[in-house]
């Protein structure tokens, strides 16, 4: 029965020089290289945690930067009436009608003229082009000022660059019954389209 106490004594006295050898490589290898991993991944979470602040904050802008955006849309569109994209003589023609209809003129000639003064490929290019439309209008001077000042009311620009006024009035149209003296008005408008 000693034998069999020593042989228990000895195997005991192993297991703890095995579990004090696993002991001791656990904490000069195995632990290091736990504790070197968690540093590792607390590095990790942090640049994780930075990333996602700055995210924050871009998403945060980004809703800002959306409403500005649609702001300068907003603007950009109520511009393009001042501006518009394309170029449509035929409206512009009608729209003119209208107004000389409702001022008390005719007008007798509508036509576009080619920018004879368009910049060369190689210089800058502009933001908007130019279109020059002669008009020729007859009607009494009142009637061709208020033709006038409802052109300046259209959204879309419309320059006057030229004018020329020539009266027709003969000595049989004067006397106390001819209030309006009939005019013959040239005028060359000019008006612009963006170009993109």
């Amino acid at each position: 029965m000693v034998d069999k106490i020593k042989i228990v004594l000895v195997m005991f006295a192993l297991g703890v020089l095995g579990g004090g050898y696993e002991f001791y490589d656990f904490f000069n290898a195995d632990l290091i290289k736990m504790n070197n991993e968690i540093e590792s991944k607390r590095n990790a979470l942090n640049q994780s945690k930075t990333e996602l602040a700055k995210l924050k904050n871009f998403s945060a802008g980004l809703v800002d930067i959306k409403a500005r955006l649609k702001k300068t849309n907003s603007e950009f569109e109520e511009a393009l009436e001042f501006i518009p994209r394309t170029l449509d003589l035929s409206k512009l023609l009608a729209k003119l009608n209208v107004l000389a209809r409702n001022s008390g003129v005719d007008i007798d000639a509508f036509k576009p003229i080619k920018d004879e003064n368009k910049k060369s490929e190689s210089s800058e290019k502009s933001f908007y082009q130019t279109v020059a439309v002669e008009l020729q209008l007859r009607g009494g001077f009142a009637q061709t000022v208020m033709f006038f000042d409802q052109i300046s009311r259209l959204k879309r620009i419309l320059n006057v660059e030229s004018l020329k006024m020539v009266s027709k009035s003969g000595e049989e149209n004067r006397g106390p019954a001819s209030v309006v003296t009939p005019l013959e008005t040239a005028v060359l408008l000019k008006t612009y389209r963006f170009s993109e």
